[in-house]
């Protein structure tokens, strides 16, 4: 299980926001409706999945090989009127560090799946808040950054092995 993680705002519709003002006024303009966007190459095995932390309560997981495709929390799917097959469009964030190109583009995404679950912590700003992380395919967070085979950044890997392997 691959992840890139990217940061995009979204395009005609709401991150969820804290009762609190959590970012100044220059963050605010530059990340006020960013979300994490998390590419992977199948959803069911990443730890947020495997731990319990998020549960799939509609639709399906993300597949290796889907394309423009993406997984939602509940709470923000609410918020906006989105349901399984809706459209959602999002758009690199050109001030996030990790966007070396400073891309903006837009990629227009449809949901597969609907996920519930609490963020582990309690939230200081918005993007922590899991309702403001979408799970996409990993062809999505290429397109938004601009990625090629030669210059693309992954934030980690897990490897599974069946129980009978031979590790040497």
């Amino acid at each position: 299980m691959a992840r890139q993680n990217v940061t995009a705002d979204l395009v005609c519709a709401k991150v969820q926001k804290l009762d609190h003002d959590d970012y100044d006024k220059q963050r605010e303009e530059q990340f006020g409706n960013a979300v994490n966007v998390w590419g992977v190459n199948n959803s069911e095995i990443d730890n947020n999945f495997r731990s319990g932390t998020l549960k799939l309560i509609e639709g399906r997981h993300l597949k290796p090989e889907d394309e423009n495709k993406d997984v939602i929390h509940e709470d923000l799917a609410k918020a906006n009127n989105l349901t399984v097959g809706s459209k959602l469009t999002l758009k690199g964030n050109k001030y996030d560090v990790d966007n070396e190109r400073q891309s903006t583009e837009e990629v227009t995404t449809e949901i597969v799946g609907l996920v519930s679950g609490d963020t582990p912590r309690p939230a200081t700003t918005h993007n922590e808040i899991f309702a403001n992380t979408v799970f996409t395919d990993l062809e999505t967070t290429r397109a938004l950054y601009k990625f090629t085979p030669d210059n693309e950044i992954y934030q980690d890997a897990n490897v599974f092995i069946s129980k009978d392997a031979d590790l040497d």
